[in-house]
């Protein structure tokens, strides 16, 4: 199962909740890929998952519409975990 995240990797929009639990999820059969730029705290954090995980995790720390476009088309579940944004471009 591939989870994906494309986001601004910043507090507002749920990343520190994805850092906390993220190791669990990556301990069963799933993928993540991250696609996105932010604070420097949460891009080393990915670079770092990356780099712990080889094969499971993918960390594309820029800003690349057309890639996320196929990453959207790629994966079985998006994690959004906004803390302020009852909707946005994701959703729609």
């Amino acid at each position: 199962m591939v989870i994906a995240l494309v986001s601004r990797l910043v507090d507002m929009k749920g990343t520190e909740l994805i850092r906390q639990c993220i190791g669990g999820v990556l301990n069963e059969r799933m993928q993540l890929v991250v696609l996105g730029t932010g604070d420097k705290y949460y891009e080393d954090f990915f670079k770092w998952l990356a780099w712990k995980y080889p094969g499971k995790v993918a960390a594309h720390i820029r800003f690349d519409t057309a890639l996320s476009h196929q990453v959207y088309a790629g994966a079985d579940i998006f994690i959004m975990p906004s803390s302020s944004e009852p909707c946005g471009l994701s959703q729609m």
